[in-house]
């Protein structure tokens, strides 16, 4: 194809040579953005953990989906981009002046959370209700403050990293917020478990866990504080290569993007290519957690992942340094849609598996991990190869607006249809109370709601007659399908188009 040729034009010959650049000079700019895109990874982390404390505290899927709105935030930071971007003290810095509140306030945030979690969540075997909408709120301006992090880092990577390397800008992002995501989450809870804790880290039995939410929140909000002090005495901001454009301009300049044909169309392409896997994604881990598989071994699945997390972004880097790499994201949804189906199938098999006391079978495990190994290789690519995209096409002169655009695009793109498929799971399920009358099979909240009696204490046995979670693991693959034949070669074609096609004043 035309873009694939170094002889056709300047602009494709310095795309084939970002390939080859080496990352020597800008080494610590790299390593930098990862720290910065790991803390970033900790307020997301921390409110999947509380998604799935909720769920073993049987909170239904409608409130479990009033609880994802808090993920909002990061698919509506569009609207603040642009005064972020344009609204700072030049003696501080473009990006600095943003960075150091913002991350303050997370850390007070999450200095203040700590401690009042443990009445917001109560015991987990109780049945005190929970404020779900309260958690929602709260979560909601974490996610608010990581988001705005999120818009800075983003353009500060377009101008940390020299020209030839700015398509490291994908790998810092997915590596750093996996492994922010990953502690926690997937480390956080196991070591918040008590029974894992007893079983490979003490000799003395304790019905604690070694880390505890209230300590872990503290422990990051301090650690946010010493970076955000290290990065503010010791980093300098170069200035802007370009003149930086005042609020209303970014404004008008947004609104300009918005109707950039080119644009027009990857937004679109981002808004749906996702409606294929994003419920089931979502929904897995929940119902693994319904079917009696304990929450820290969900988390010690995602541990042996690490390596590939960070490896396989890496491994990618070229290609997506490259001059088409919306192709990685392309090629990975054909995959990332068919092992939909094996993460329906270990849901499968757990509910068949029937354990009451939490011990699965090690076979159990490893289809586990063979089957989520796979799939998050795909997610990971289809990242690696969207941000990379964004980095391509990004205009530099408003370059954390325009990021934020197609990032907001991308993350909206997968938050819409999670959220619309937590909350109708139990429209499109049908369960009913056997050997007895008058029992009621769901959640406890919907109980005290309707002031109905549970199933088990009539001396029933509540049983699925249909469950919707495959109904929308189905639905989301025939979708899928759909949209690959669809749109497949126009979002192709979309990488043919010259740099400056992108740029709004083209």
């Amino acid at each position: 194809m035309p873009s694939e040729n170094p002889k056709n034009s300047s602009p494709n010959k310095e795309s084939v040579k970002i390939t080859h650049s080496p990352i020597r000079d800008d080494l610590r700019a790299i390593l930098l953005l990862m720290l910065l895109y790991l803390l970033q990874g900790i307020p997301l982390g921390v409110a999947s953990s509380v998604q799935y404390m909720l769920r073993t505290r049987h909170i239904g899927y409608k409130q479990q989906a009033i609880f994802s709105l808090s993920d909002w935030p990061y698919s509506l930071k569009l609207f603040w981009a642009p005064f972020v971007d344009s609204v700072f003290f030049k003696r501080i810095g473009r990006r600095k002046s943003w960075l150091g509140p913002v991350q303050v306030l997370i850390a007070i945030a999450l200095w203040l959370l700590s401690l009042e979690v443990g009445d917001l969540l109560g015991p987990e075997n109780g049945d005190k209700e929970i404020n779900v909408i309260l958690l929602a709120l709260i979560f909601f301006t974490l996610t608010f403050l990581a988001a705005t992090q999120d818009i800075v880092v983003d353009g500060w990577a377009l101008n940390m990293l020299s020209k030839r390397n700015v398509g490291w800008a994908s790998t810092c992002n997915t590596v750093g917020q996996s492994t922010g995501y990953f502690i926690s989450n997937a480390l956080f809870l196991a070591l918040e478990s008590s029974s894992f804790c007893n079983a490979h880290l003490r000799s003395v039995p304790n019905s604690n866990g070694i880390w505890n939410l209230k300590g872990f929140l503290q422990t990051w909000a301090i650690i946010y504080v010493i970076v955000t002090i290290l990065v503010l005495i010791l980093k300098r901001e170069k200035k802007p290569q370009v003149a930086v454009s005042s609020v209303n301009k970014s404004y008008s300049q947004l609104c300009k993007i918005l109707t950039h044909p080119p644009v027009k169309q990857i937004v679109f392409l981002h808004l749906t290519s996702k409606v294929g896997y994003a419920a089931t994604e979502i929904l897995t881990n929940l119902r693994l957690i319904d079917a009696g598989v304990p929450r820290h071994n969900l988390a010690l699945m995602s541990m042996p992942m690490v390596p590939i997390n960070i490896i396989l972004p890496l491994a990618l880097s070229k290609l997506v340094a490259g001059p088409r790499p919306f192709t990685v994201f392309l090629k990975s949804l054909p995959p990332r849609l068919l092992m939909c189906l094996g993460l329906a199938g270990v849901v499968y098999w757990a509910k068949v598996l029937n354990v009451t006391d939490g011990v699965f079978p090690s076979k159990f495990y490893f289809a586990l991990f063979i089957v989520q190994a796979l799939y998050q290789t795909t997610a990971y690519a289809c990242t690696v190869g969207t941000i990379g995209f964004h980095c391509k096409v990004a205009d530099p002169g408003i370059g954390g607006t325009y990021m934020t655009l197609l990032n907001t695009a991308t993350n909206l793109g997968f938050i819409w249809p999670s959220t619309l498929g937590i909350y109708i799971v139990d429209l499109l399920s049908d369960k009913q109370c056997k050997n007895t009358e008058g029992g009621y099979c769901y959640n406890q909240q919907q109980i005290q709601a309707s002031k109905r009696i549970k199933c088990v204490e009539r001396g029933g046995e509540c049983r699925t007659l249909i469950d919707g979670f495959y109904i929308e693991v189905i639905m989301g693959i025939l979708l899928g399908c759909v949209w690959l034949k669809l749109f497949y070669r126009k979002a192709e074609k979309l990488q043919d188009l010259a740099s400056e096609d992108w740029q709004v004043g083209a």
